[in-house]
């Protein structure tokens, strides 16, 4: 706590002109409701630690939250390129499924077309 001459204080008040009465008051008033409200450099000292180490805490815990996150998210994206490698396998595999369907078909749809061409052919060499 800061000490504070109130006796020094009301005397230069009285010294620049004030009754002795007022500059009692003023010194009192000072000393009661001024003074007791100021933080010492013991005082400032102590909260500057204290902030420190909840600021210390406060990292350690965001930091444990923060690594924390990331390893879900790495996990969610996993779980999610795991599906989509599932789901680009499916369909990879439809991919595949159609292009035979329709290898087969273009090669009945050949075959009969040569099958026509050869009876065109036989046709139009009986009659020439």
């Amino acid at each position: 706590m800061l000490q504070f001459d109130t006796l020094s204080f009301a005397k230069r008040l009285i010294e620049a002109g004030e009754r002795p009465e007022v500059a009692e008051a003023h010194a009192f008033t000072l000393k009661d409701f001024v003074m007791d409200n100021l933080a010492t450099k013991t005082d400032l000292k102590a909260a500057e630690t204290s902030l420190r180490s909840d600021l210390a805490a406060t990292e350690g815990r965001l930091r444990s939250e923060l690594q924390s996150t990331a390893a879900g998210i790495r996990s969610d994206m996993k779980a999610i390129e795991t599906r989509l490698d599932s789901k680009i396998d499916t369909r990879v595999d439809l991919l595949h499924k159609d292009i035979e369907a329709m290898g087969l078909k273009l090669s009945v749809r050949m075959g009969g077309m040569l099958v026509i061409a050869v009876g065109v052919l036989a046709t139009l060499n009986k009659l020439l």
